[in-house]
C-alpha cells in the first residue's frame, strides 16, 4: 500500500534505514513480510519526523531546480523550516540525534542540557533569541508550574515566526513560493479560529490575543 502513495519513497528509505544490519551496511531491500515487524518497533514521533525530513530535502532540491526568485524565496523559507525543526525536536527531546538540515546541526546533535544548546546556537543569533525567550517556560513545566504563568513554549514563538517570514513572501514578485504561503498562512487562520473556540469554550476569553498568531498586522 506504502509503495503506490507519494510518498513511498520516503518510506522505503526509511525501512531501509531501519533495518539497517549490526555493520550498518544498508540492506539492498526490504520484503514485504518484513515490514510490519519493522514499523512495529519504530517510535512514531521519530518516524514522522524522518519522514518529513527526506520530503524537505526533496522540496528544498526541487525548488532550488527552480531558480530566480523562486529558488530565493522557497528555499530560505524551506531553510528556516527545518532549523525550527531542529530546535523543536532538541527542546522537546534534548540528546536527539535527528538532523533536519545540515546546517547548524552538527552541535546541536551533541546537546544533553541548557547550556549545551545554548553554547551550540551562540553563533546563530536569530535562534539564540528563541531559545532564550522559551528557557523560562520550559522551566516553569519542569518546576511544576506551567499552565500558572505568561511564557511562550517553543510552538508558540515558531508558529509567529513563521507567520511574519510567510508574510514577507508577499514582498516579492513573480514567484510560486507565495502560494506556499498563501496556504501556510490559511492554515495558521484555522489554528487561531480552533484556539478561539477553545478559550470560549474553556471560559478564558481573556486569554484570546495572547493565544493566537495575528497574520498581516498594521505596519508603522
Amino acid at each position: 500500500f506504502l509503495v503506490d502513495t507519494p510518498i513511498g519513497a520516503y518510506f522505503e528509505e526509511y525501512l531501509k534505514e531501519a533495518d539497517r544490519d549490526k555493520d550498518d551496511m544498508a540492506r539492498a531491500g526490504i520484503e514485504t513480510s518484513q515490514v510490519g515487524g519493522i514499523l512495529t518497533k519504530q517510535d512514531l514521533e521519530i518516524m514522522k519526523t524522518s519522514l518529513k525530513k527526506a520530503w524537505l530535502e526533496d522540496f528544498y532540491a526541487f525548488v532550488e531546480s527552480q531558480g530566480g526568485t523562486t529558488s530565493e524565496v522557497m528555499g530560505h523559507i524551506l531553510k528556516m523550516e527545518a532549523d525550527f525543526r531542529v530546535l523543536l525536536v532538541t527542546m522537546n527531546a534534548l540528546n536527539t540525534n535527528l538532523d533536519l538540515y545540515p546546517e547548524g546541526t552538527k552541535e546541536l546533535r551533541k546537546v544533553f542540557n541548557d547550556t549545551t544548546v545554548r553554547a551550540a546556537l551562540e553563533p546563530y543569533s536569530k535562534y539564540l533569541q528563541l531559545f532564550d525567550q522559551v528557557k523560562d517556560f520550559y522551566d516553569a513545566e519542569s518546576g511544576g508550574r506551567a499552565g500558572q504563568t505568561s511564557f511562550q513554549s517553543i510552538e508558540d514563538l515558531i508558529y509567529a515566526e513563521n507567520v511574519h517570514m510567510y508574510e514577507m513572501a508577499f514582498e516579492q514578485q513573480y514567484h510560486f513560493g507565495i502560494f506556499y504561503a498563501w496556504v501556510k498562512l490559511k492554515e495558521q487562520e484555522i489554528r487561531n479560529i480552533r484556539w478561539i473556540a477553545n478559550m470560549v469554550i474553556l471560559n478564558t476569553k481573556d486569554h484570546i490575543d495572547d493565544t493566537i498568531v495575528p497574520i498581516f498586522q498594521p505596519r508603522m
